[in-house]
């Protein structure tokens, strides 16, 4: 549990640096003007936080799914 723990813990947090990473590289190619890009720049902690949510969402169903299964065992 402790490793399934830290591998979703790692999930988690890769979200915000792809997040950043994608507008910051539109924004240095220049994309900042097309309104699109600049919404999401705008955005960038909705975005974060509405994948994290999917994420916990779907953790929700998967859990206890996998330990009726015999994952954790």
């Amino acid at each position: 549990m402790l490793f399934f723990g830290l591998f979703i813990a790692f999930g988690l947090s890769a979200i915000p640096v792809m997040v950043m990473l994608v507008v910051r590289a539109q924004v240095k190619a220049g994309n900042q003007d097309v309104p699109a890009i600049a919404a999401v720049t705008r955005r960038q902690n909705v975005i974060i936080w509405s994948l994290w949510a999917l994420i916990v969402a779907g953790l929700c169903v998967a859990i206890p799914a996998m330990t009726m299964s015999g994952a954790f065992e």
